[in-house]
């Protein structure tokens, strides 16, 4: 995501906008044209996905017709206007930010964005909504849409974005977007998942990895990154004995994967069922509980349960079990993920955690010297571990891991003892010095 932190008046950043996003291609139809947005929300999170909702109506406005929409507006609205995480239907690199800031208790955002058609027509045919231009092998193009004359702040009404402030008789001017705004924004649309089930649960295995693979699903759709279950199952078998060694580790198996797999966030989906046969018909139900976690901590950043309608299968019980355990991790996905959205975002505000080794130590005097210089330059540090062979810290920053590389550079060009300081190894979050002694 591009964003700017930069006081610009609204026609430099409209001029911008156009510039920097249309290019060469402005009137031309293709499948990934420019549209504009705006929406508002309780955190600058939400008002970012209110203004791409804003642009995913106008583009199902002009690609459907009015009988259709007003057919299927529930499952539109579930599709594209509801939906928490709308970064699948969008090139989300080509973002670039007119307005962002607050008014009153809310965020506002304004926005232009290429969307990316293929992905919509996907969805709609997937769910046979069909209509307008969007006819069966039919190939559908936009042209960009003009840039707006103005970018207006909201007067606070949610749900009403576009529409000015009143401020003293004149339309308020948008604010300027913070660093820090500018920062986290970034880091939350970076987050990668890591899904599994509770290993405790009593459920078939079969069943649960089923339930794991509807979960990601969801995530594909909403433009999460996650890791892939085979992944995860690859990994647990191969060094679930090296997990094992680790004798005194406070970390359960599943967290220990996801920090290998520099997964931000881990879930365990856990389930209860119950199943009976009736008159040759086969019926179950499931109560399904979504934990989310930060996988540096384990902290707990969302929960949710949903508990199924008896479903129903001419098949098996098994199968009438595994669509109440699907359904159920379907429902409950949306509210959960949001949850742990609004959570991290939350923390992310003291400082995003970032986890720094430093190997071949020198002795702990200068360490301690270090830490006091790196606490002055961060918004707290944290000592995780400290021995003859490596210093283990967490350390929390309003960057990214880039800027902290270059403050522990810095540091150890100011001490003599550190000179011969070199990266060793920089992924996700983890970043790795050798001290060079």
């Amino acid at each position: 995501m591009v964003f700017t932190n930069k006081l610009w008046t609204v026609t430099a950043l409209v001029l911008l906008l156009v510039s920097c996003v249309t290019g060469v291609r402005k009137g031309r139809p293709s499948d990934t044209p420019l549209f504009y947005g705006q929406g508002t929300g309780a955190t600058v999170t939400q008002s970012l996905n209110a203004a791409k909702q804003d642009v995913l109506r106008q583009v199902i406005d002009i690609i459907l017709s009015k009988e259709v929409r007003t057919a299927k507006h529930d499952e539109l609205d579930g599709l594209f206007f509801s939906t928490s995480q709308a970064n699948a239907y969008f090139l989300t690199d080509s973002l670039q930010v007119l307005a962002q800031g607050k008014d009153g208790e809310l965020f506002y955002s304004s926005i232009g964005i290429r969307v990316d058609l293929k992905a919509v027509i996907r969805t709609l045919e997937g769910n046979n909504i069909y209509g307008g231009l969007v006819k069966p092998g039919a190939e559908v193009l936009l042209e960009d849409r003009e840039p707006p004359a103005t970018v207006a702040v909201p007067n606070g009404t949610p749900g009403a974005p576009g529409r000015a402030a009143e401020t003293g008789g004149g339309t308020a001017k948008p604010a300027p977007i913070s660093e820090k705004t500018a920062v986290i924004s970034a880091y939350l649309d970076s987050l990668t998942f890591l899904v599994y089930f509770d290993a405790d649960t009593r459920v078939d295995p079969f069943l649960m990895k089923a339930a794991v693979g509807i979960a990601n699903r969801y995530l594909v759709e909403n433009g999460v990154n996650l890791i892939d279950l085979d992944i995860v199952e690859s990994i647990k078998r191969d060094q679930e004995l090296a997990y094992e060694a680790q004798i005194g580790e406070p970390v359960g198996l599943i967290q220990w994967i996801a920090q290998k797999l520099n997964a931000d966030i881990y879930v365990e989906i856990g389930a209860e069922t119950s199943s009976e046969t009736r008159d040759g018909n086969y019926y179950g139900q499931a109560n399904v509980t979504l934990k989310f976690f930060d996988s540096s901590t384990a902290a707990l950043l969302a929960s949710a349960t949903y508990r199924s309608p008896r479903t129903f299968s001419t098949s098996s019980e098994l199968d009438a079990v595994n669509n109440a355990i699907q359904s159920s991790v379907y429902q409950a996905m949306p509210a959960a993920v949001d949850q742990a959205y609004r959570r991290v975002e939350k923390m992310a505000a003291e400082g995003i955690p970032y986890e720094l080794i430093i190997l071949k130590p020198p002795d702990s005097r200068l360490m301690r010297d270090f830490m006091k210089e790196l606490e002055s330059r961060t918004r707290k540090v944290e000592i995780m571990s400290q021995s003859a062979d490596e210093a283990r810290y967490r350390v929390y920053l309003i960057g990214a891991i880039e800027d902290l590389q270059d403050i522990v550079f810095d540091i150890a060009d100011s001490m003599q003892e550190l000179s011969y300081l070199e990266l060793v190894y920089l992924r996700g979050k983890s970043i790795t010095f050798t001290s060079g002694l």
